[in-house]
């Protein structure tokens, strides 16, 4: 049985309309699939440049009451419109809390450049050589906390809360809580 002309034009027609649809179909699917893949890599791209100040370093001088904070942004934008809160540091026993308490003295303003730390100093008020003894002996320790309020080079205001501890053990250099930091 020999097919027709009108056959051979509509059977081509039909596997032409077939394919074209698969094609249509595959075409849709890529342009979903590379927006999902732009979105993603704009969010990579300010998860990666953002500011980052997660970092703190500092060392207690007692002699003098002096408290050295370092904060660091480790980020690969500056921080803008820096705001930070810290009070003065307190002498008491390992176990307290006193950073649970919301801070009563002004912030500073500042910027913090990419890479840059920003160095704060606080004073321990009233020391006595009994606190000193204190920490010598493990007893208390120093406390340091704060809060640093910040925008990113995109605009999002961020957060970074740090509560730090200096035990004579470690040379009254400070080390992080036990309960940690907190950031956004």
């Amino acid at each position: 049985m020999a097919i027709t002309p009108e056959q051979a034009i509509a059977n081509y027609t039909f596997w032409l309309t077939f394919f074209t649809a698969i094609l249509g179909i595959a075409t849709v699917w890529l342009a979903i699939y590379t927006t999902h893949l732009a979105l993603g890599a704009k969010d990579t791209a300010s998860r990666q440049l953002r500011a980052y100040i997660c970092d703190v370093s500092g060392l207690a001088t007692l002699v003098d009451g002096m408290v050295v904070i370092n904060l660091k942004n480790s980020g690969q934008t500056p921080a803008y419109n820096v705001e930070v809160y810290c009070d003065p540091p307190v002498i008491a026993q390992q176990n307290a809390r006193p950073f649970d308490q919301s801070s009563k003295f002004a912030h500073v303003k500042t910027t913090i450049g990419a890479g840059s730390e920003f160095q704060l100093t606080r004073f321990v008020t009233q020391i006595t050589a009994s606190d000193l003894n204190s920490i010598q002996n493990g007893v208390c320790v120093l406390f340091v906390w704060g809060r640093v309020n910040y925008t990113d080079a995109f605009k999002k205001r961020r957060l970074f809360i740090f509560k730090c501890v200096g035990p004579a053990q470690n040379g009254l250099k400070l080390i992080p809580h036990p309960d940690g930091y907190e950031a956004d």
